[in-house]
């Protein structure tokens, strides 16, 4: 048996397997990995906390924000008064400086050197408009640049937040909170940090148990313990694993913020392995996140989406776990929906459930789904849109039964991967497109073998279409795996196909009256 003929047999068997979490999660690994750095999402992980002012001149509620021509002045009051309400005074000025849309002056405050007076008054638990104030200003220093973070967490400033969780004062609770979502928001290295301090998480999700708990401190709260989640590597699971009941509540809220958090929250925990997934599913809140995927807002479609999506990259019974909570019907929307981010994520999740059991590949195309990514290939422009669309189908041809693939071919799949033997440079598509053209052939030979047939009809579709030009012209590909697929396809297929065209040219005698030879394949 050639190498070829071993790796058709066991692709397959490789792609999902119910014993291996490695195996079943490893062709979506690159995926997962794009996602977690995508630029929306980073922009997600800090947040400053800004001053509300009203623009009317006639008003009296109007807040004072000082010009930038008043900082000395107010750090020497700082620095060098003994007044505590000048200080305060001061203090909150600074504040307001940091708190405006735009551009704040964090590194002309910085080079002050007047950051360390406010680490201090967090110390101090008999002011806790200092404690509060600070705690702001740290917070929203915080949201600048990673020197800028880097430069208050050198401060020693985490475990000091850490405590002010015990504070009296939900304000201060609720900065500090915010200060430490900011500061692991910044770099995985801040985040695991802060998380090794001992029982540190515990301490973090102890305050959902805060009686007079209000939705501000729920949403912060719920923001800064979804940024302690994220990542890659991922944070020590052991750590933050408790988050999932917290979550998996907040998810069933109806509040968008909270949801939107949550959801990212659930979609962080469960990008792991397959136990991570099972503890999603023992949160009961599946049900719940396929539903979101229905919600009118994207900022709730796009973390439902990645969180139902690693249930479906897990193995064959977590994947039925989703598609019990009718995720086929949910999914079928998105197809059409106006962002093409969304569209991108829908292919993702069926491209893996098609990578499922021939059942669950025959619920897919039962759904209509195949039209769909089929008019989604002809009509996109987006590359990573066709990319997942032709992962779908190229899942199902390997993953379906002999029938399957029988109707895939009757809908017309030969020509969905045509244009991609004429993308040499795109490897990982133009060896999936060629893996298909094996399978598809292979499955031509058992019915011509089954029907008694003397040809491979499905050679004589590939052919007409001018699939197996397109396999010749890769013959000296750069790819040694490109190169070994066309090879075998031309050799165990189109030579065969050849000689049994020539066989019947040579044997013919049918001619029609006017004496034209009339072939039969």
């Amino acid at each position: 048996m050639s190498f070829f003929e071993k790796k058709l047999k066991n692709r397959k068997q490789k792609f999902k397997q119910k014993a291996s979490p490695k195996n079943s999660r490893s062709r979506r690994a690159e995926y997962t990995v794009k996602i977690s750095k995508s630029k929306r999402e980073l922009n997600l992980m800090k947040r400053r906390n800004i001053t509300i002012t009203n623009n009317s001149n006639n008003s009296q509620n109007e807040i004072y924000i000082p010009p930038l021509e008043e900082l000395p002045k107010l750090v020497n009051g700082i620095k060098n008064s003994k007044d505590i309400d000048k200080i305060e005074e001061c203090t909150q000025m600074i504040r307001r400086m940091l708190s405006i849309e735009g551009d704040p002056p964090i590194d002309e405050i910085i080079k002050t050197d007047v950051i360390p007076y406010f680490v201090e008054f967090l110390k101090d638990s008999n002011n806790i408009f200092l404690q509060f104030e600070s705690a702001w200003i740290l917070s929203n220093i915080c949201t600048g640049s990673s020197e800028q973070t880097t430069y208050v967490v050198n401060l020693d400033v985490i475990p000091i937040f850490l405590e002010l969780l015990d504070s009296e004062s939900l304000d201060v609770i609720e900065q500090s909170i915010w200060a430490l979502g900011n500061i692991s928001g910044d770099k995985l290295e801040f985040r695991d940090k802060i998380l090794s301090y001992p029982k540190s998480f515990k301490k973090i999700l102890d305050v959902y148990h805060n009686k007079n708990l209000n939705q501000s401190i729920l949403k912060n709260t719920t923001w800064a313990v979804s940024s302690m989640c994220r990542g890659m590597p991922f944070p020590d699971y052991e750590k933050v694993k408790n988050a999932y009941k917290y979550f998996g509540y907040l998810c069933k809220e109806t509040t968008t913020d909270l949801i939107v958090d949550a959801c990212w929250g659930l979609s962080y925990l469960s990008s792991g392995n397959s136990e991570q997934i099972d503890d999603l599913i023992a949160t009961e809140c599946l049900p719940r996140l396929v539903e979101l995927l229905g919600h009118s807002s994207p900022r709730v479609l796009i973390p439902a989406i990645r969180a139902v999506g690693n249930v479906v990259t897990g193995n064959y019974q977590q994947t039925q776990s989703a598609l019990e909570c009718d995720l086929l019907e949910r999914l079928q929307p998105l197809f059409s929906h106006k962002r093409d981010q969304i569209k991108k994520e829908a292919c993702w999740v069926l491209s893996n459930i098609t990578a499922g059991t021939t059942e669950q590949i025959e619920k897919v195309l039962q759904s209509g789904f195949i039209p769909i990514i089929y008019n989604l290939i002809e009509e996109t422009k987006i590359y990573v849109i066709q990319k997942e669309a032709i992962w779908t189908l190229s899942n199902a041809v390997w993953g379906g039964s002999i029938q399957v693939v029988i109707n895939l071919v009757e809908s017309g799949i030969c020509k969905a991967f045509v244009p991609w033997l004429q993308r040499k440079k795109e490897n990982s598509i133009l060896k999936i497109s060629l893996e298909s053209y094996a399978k598809i052939l292979s499955v031509g030979e058992k019915i011509a073998e089954n029907e008694g047939l003397q040809n491979n009809l499905y050679a004589q579709k590939l052919e007409k279409l001018g699939v197996f030009e397109y396999i010749e012209n890769l013959a000296n590909h750069e790819s040694n795996i490109i190169k070994q697929l066309v090879e075998y396809i031309l050799k165990n297929y189109f030579d065969k196909f050849q000689n049994q065209v020539n066989e019947n040219e040579n044997n013919s005698t049918n001619q029609d009256e006017n004496g034209n030879t009339d072939y039969e394949f």
